[in-house]
């Protein structure tokens, strides 16, 4: 007695899973809020005093709207010492006539060169929370 088999037998598939990290999550979603993305060197970052513990700086603009940079801290006190130092000079900057606000989102930290409008925030913060 003998048995034949016939037909023919493919490789199983194989899935490939892309983790994408948080910062190319957030940049390409702010590149599709029509902002554009500019890392500051890792020499310009290691200007910056040390307790703020940047990681990474940069410089966000949408053409039509309010420019503004985003640090990246590695943990929240030296994103909170950040915020603190910057929202002092700021305030001093011109007697405090310079309204340019500071947020921080866990260790996060959004400066605006002037007041955000609703539209402005709303893609900002959005996009940071959702990769956060």
């Amino acid at each position: 007695m003998s048995a034949a088999g016939c037909g023919s037998s493919t490789p199983k598939a194989t899935t490939t899973v892309r983790h994408e990290t948080p910062a190319a999550r957030l940049t390409a979603c702010l590149k599709h809020h029509g902002y554009a993305v500019t890392p500051e060197s890792p020499a310009d970052v290691a200007t910056a005093p040390r307790r703020f513990k940047f990681v990474a700086v940069w410089n966000v603009l949408n053409p039509t709207r309010v420019a503004l940079a985003i640090t990246f801290s590695t943990n929240t006190t030296g994103a909170k010492q950040a915020v603190v130092w910057t929202r002092r000079t700021n305030a001093k900057i011109a007697k405090g006539l310079v309204r340019a606000p500071v947020v921080r989102i866990g260790k996060v930290d959004v400066l605006w060169t002037s007041t955000p409008g609703r539209r402005n925030a709303h893609d900002v913060y959005g996009c940071i929370r959702s990769t956060a």
